[in-house]
């Protein structure tokens, strides 16, 4: 099972773009498995969820060389280019999905 954590978060951005990553959040207004599945097709790759974020948030890791703005997913509205320590501020605050 793969997961992102925070060393690897760390050590990624030391590395040149062609091997760092990136990260989207899923808008949950979709279904998630479909969006994934757009996601991999588009990048060539398995998303990789956060695994220090509550997975409800909806973060994943992606090739630093994916072009989000440019992707299908982006453009239909079904994943935010969103950096990580967005999903850390909500995780800390605790938020509820009211708030």
């Amino acid at each position: 099972n793969n997961v992102i954590g925070v060393e690897e978060v760390l050590s990624a951005a030391t590395k040149n773009a062609g091997t760092s990553r990136r990260f989207i959040r899923l808008n949950p207004r979709f279904s998630a498995e479909e969006t994934l599945d757009v996601l991999k097709a588009e990048a060539g790759v398995e998303p990789i969820p956060v695994s220090w974020l509550d997975q409800r948030l909806g973060f994943y890791s992606i090739p630093g060389n994916f072009s989000v703005h440019k992707s299908r997913a982006y453009i239909d509205g079904r994943i935010y280019g969103m950096d990580v320590s967005s999903g850390a501020a909500v995780a800390a605050l605790d938020l509820l999905p009211a708030h």
